[in-house]
């Protein structure tokens, strides 16, 4: 996929997009032995307020927006 497509697809569907830059809420599901999964969610200090970065690498667009978006129709 091309640079301007990742972007596209970041302005379009990702929560942390604010005109450009990055809101940096991060999130990941925890999984651990014998317990319940859960949900852990943290700011990011190193990536908000920063332009978006989903063309060198971003977790959270990889790991939660681009499954979600594969399943629109």
């Amino acid at each position: 996929m091309n640079r301007a497509t990742n972007l596209n697809r970041a302005r379009n569907h990702c929560a942390n997009w604010n005109n450009g830059n990055c809101d940096a809420v991060m999130m990941r599901i925890e999984r651990k032995e014998g317990k319940k999964p859960y949900l852990n969610q943290w700011l990011d200090t190193d990536l908000a307020g920063k332009p978006c970065k989903v063309n060198e690498g971003c977790g959270y667009f990889n790991s939660i927006v681009a499954p979600a978006i594969s399943l629109l129709p």
